[in-house]
């Protein structure tokens, strides 16, 4: 299958809140591996810095708050 019909297949245009990403991969030779993982890391990061800035501007609301 392309990646195409794996993307039709699992339904993936209907995760509206979700990235998602189909990577082509070789299980013998690795070939894609290493894209599809560093793809994946990205996005980890990526979600880890977007909910770090989310907590840092929520404390610095509630310690506004607590200072008036």
């Amino acid at each position: 299958m392309n990646a195409a019909e794996i993307t039709d297949k699992l339904g993936l245009h209907s995760l509206r809140q979700r990235h998602w990403y189909i990577q082509s991969t070789c299980a013998t030779s690795g070939e894609g591996l290493y894209e599809g993982l560093d793809w994946l890391s990205n996005n980890i990061a990526n979600k880890a810095v977007e909910l770090l800035l989310l907590l840092i501007h929520l404390c610095c609301d509630i310690y506004m708050k607590l200072q008036a």
